[in-house]
């Protein structure tokens, strides 16, 4: 799911009843991450993926850092110019599949499904 070409029509099959995927680009969903909340699987895992976002927003702001800019130079050089755009686009990736778990930095999955994962972005935001 790390391939910005990845469309929502790929992703549903990719994510199949017995397999699992993991989006690790949590930054990359702000600020449309409240569309993907609403495929939370059940309510612990709504509120792990809140607490996810919520960690993200309090680090960067304990840091001085702004929580919602512009994309990232790879994204703006692929034809993404606005962040809404970007965050939609993520929100995408995962096609129409229930978010089933939220993991920690190098937890494993352990339940079929899309797994949200608590991960550095790849790129550099500027």
């Amino acid at each position: 799911m790390a391939d910005p070409q990845t469309t929502p029509d790929a992703a549903i099959h990719l994510i199949a009843p017995d397999d699992d995927d993991v989006a690790v680009a949590v930054r990359a969903l702000m600020p449309g991450e409240r569309l993907l909340m609403q495929r939370a699987d059940n309510r612990q895992v709504f509120e792990s993926m809140v607490a996810l976002v919520n960690g993200f927003k309090t680090y960067f702001l304990a840091h001085g850092q702004p929580i919602y800019e512009n994309p990232s130079p790879g994204n703006r050089a692929g034809g993404i110019t606005t962040l809404e755009g970007k965050s939609l686009g993520a929100v995408q990736k995962g096609g129409h599949a229930q978010v089933t778990q939220v993991l920690r930095y190098a937890e494993r999955a352990h339940r079929p499904g899309l797994a949200l994962l608590e991960s550095p972005g790849s790129g550099v935001t500027l």
